[in-house]
C-alpha cells in the first residue's frame, strides 16, 4: 500500500482495508476515518431502528423509515 493512497484506511482493522482500498482506488478524492465509539455491537443493532429514533429527513420515504413501534 502506497503512504499517500491511504486516505485514512492505515487506522482502520486490516480486514477493512482490501475495501476500502477498492474504495480509494474508484474515489481518490474519499478520505477515510475511523470512529471509535467504544459501543457494544449489538447495543448499536438494537438501536438503529427504533421508533420514532432515525436520522432519516422527514421528506424522505417512508419504505426508509421504521413506522412501528416495537412490540414488546
Amino acid at each position: 500500500m502506497h503512504g499517500e493512497r491511504t486516505n485514512g484506511i492505515e487506522s482502520f482493522p486490516d480486514s477493512y482495508k482490501p475495501y476500502l482500498e477498492e474504495l480509494v482506488n474508484k474515489y481518490p478524492n474519499w478520505k477515510f476515518t475511523a470512529l471509535y465509539t467504544n459501543l457494544d455491537w449489538n447495543y448499536v443493532i438494537d438501536e438503529e431502528n427504533v421508533f420514532g429514533k432515525n436520522l432519516v429527513p422527514k421528506n424522505y420515504s417512508d419504505r426508509w423509515k421504521n413506522t412501528k413501534p416495537r412490540r414488546i
